[in-house]
C-alpha cells in the first residue's frame, strides 16, 4: 500500500499538533502538567494522544485525592481514635462515590481509572488510598512522574475518552485508532506504531464507511480502501484523479504479469 499511502498523506498529512483546537488544548494541559514536572516534548500525533492520556490521568487522579482531603478534614477531631480498616473503611465509601461518576476498564481484575499508571498504582487510589496519610505515600500526591507507563493497556486507554482518538477496528493486542478532526487512521500492531492514513479533512464520512475503513486499513487492503474514498468522495478531485491512475497503473502491471 506504500504508493496509496504516499498519494494520500502527502495531501493530507498536516500535523495535531499544528491545528487550532489542539494548541489551545496543549497550552492549558502543559500548565496542568508543569508543577508534576511532567514535559511530552515529542510532536507526533502519537505524542499529542499520549499527553492527553495523562493530563487525563492526573486530572482524574486530582480528584480522587480531593475526595481523600475533604474526608479527612471531615473526620480530623476523631480520625485518630479509629482503627486502620475504620478509616479505610469510611474513606473507600467516599472513593466509590466518585468512582461511579468516572470511566474506567479491567486490567487484570483491577478497575484502572488511571490509565498512565500500572495496575499497582491504581489500586492504591481504588483500594487503599487511606495509605496518603502516611508520610511514605506524600510523594504520589506531587512527585508521581516516575510512576507514569506509556501504553501499558493497548487500546484500552483509547476506547474510554482518555483520548481524542477513538478506537474502529480490534482484532486481539492490535487495534485501528481514528481521529476525527484529523480523518486520520493510525494502525498499531504488536505495540508498533505500523502506518497512518488520510483523507480529506474537509469531507464527511458515515460511521458505517469509517469502520470498514478501519478494517481495510488493518488488512492492508488497498483496492478496497481507495473504493471506498472515490465512493464515498473523501478525497479531493485532484487526489481522486491520483488515485484512479495509480489504481489503472496497478491494474495493467498485474494483467500484464498474468499473461
Amino acid at each position: 500500500m506504500q504508493n496509496m499511502e504516499m498519494i494520500l498523506n502527502r495531501a493530507y498529512d498536516k500535523p495535531f499538533y499544528k491545528t487550532k483546537t489542539y494548541r489551545k488544548a496543549v497550552k492549558k494541559m502543559d500548565r496542568f502538567l508543569k508543577p508534576y514536572d511532567i514535559l511530552v516534548e515529542g510532536k507526533s500525533d502519537v505524542d499529542c494522544f499520549e499527553k492527553e492520556i495523562i493530563f487525563h490521568s492526573l486530572k482524574t487522579k486530582q480528584q480522587f485525592e480531593d475526595v481523600f482531603f475533604d474526608t479527612y478534614v471531615s473526620m480530623y477531631d476523631y480520625w485518630y481514635d479509629l482503627t486502620y480498616q475504620e478509616r479505610k473503611k469510611q474513606m473507600n465509601m467516599e472513593i466509590e462515590k466518585l468512582m461511579a461518576k468516572l470511566p474506567y476498564f479491567m486490567s487484570k481484575g483491577q478497575r484502572i481509572f488511571l490509565p498512565c499508571f500500572d495496575e499497582r498504582f491504581n489500586n492504591l487510589y481504588t483500594d487503599e488510598i487511606v495509605l496518603l496519610d502516611l508520610k511514605q505515600y506524600h510523594r504520589y500526591i506531587r512527585t508521581c512522574h516516575q510512576e507514569i507507563k506509556l501504553h501499558p493497556y493497548g487500546a484500552q486507554c483509547y476506547k474510554n475518552d482518555f483520548s481524542s482518538a477513538e478506537v474502529l477496528f480490534q482484532k486481539d493486542g492490535d487495534f485501528v485508532l481514528y481521529h476525527p478532526l484529523m480523518h486520520r487512521f493510525y494502525v498499531n500492531k504488536n505495540n508498533t506504531w505500523a502506518k497512518v492514513l488520510s483523507f480529506d479533512p474537509k469531507k464527511e464520512c458515515s460511521e458505517e464507511a469509517l469502520r470498514k475503513l478501519a478494517v481495510s486499513i488493518f488488512y492492508d487492503e488497498e483496492d478496497t480502501v481507495i473504493n471506498i474514498l472515490l465512493k464515498e468522495e473523501l478525497v479531493g478531485k485532484k487526489i481522486k484523479r491520483r488515485l484512479e491512475k495509480y489504481q489503472r497503473k496497478k491494474q495493467k502491471k498485474l494483467k500484464k504479469e498474468k499473461e
